[in-house]
């Protein structure tokens, strides 16, 4: 098998504002390292709080790409 990489470019801040867990909007301001949900009460460090929501972003994106290469695969193939 071989190694493939994949990037994608994301904004960082898009994933600061979101709660990862539940998806609602919490602001804040930057010098703020801790993430508080008022929403669902989810709490984890900032930094990991933005990464779940870069990686889930990654992951649906991926998803969507592969699932429209395999829709144009069985029409035009």
């Amino acid at each position: 098998m071989s190694n493939t990489n994949l990037s994608w470019r994301v904004c960082i801040y898009l994933g600061r504002g979101l709660c990862s867990n539940c998806g609602d909007t919490v602001k804040k301001a930057l010098s703020v390292r801790v993430h508080r949900c008022d929403h669902c009460g989810y709490t984890v460090d900032g930094d990991e709080n933005a990464t779940r929501n870069m990686l889930q972003r990654a992951l649906v994106s991926l998803f969507q790409n592969k699932m429209l290469s395999y829709a144009y695969d069985c029409f035009f193939s």
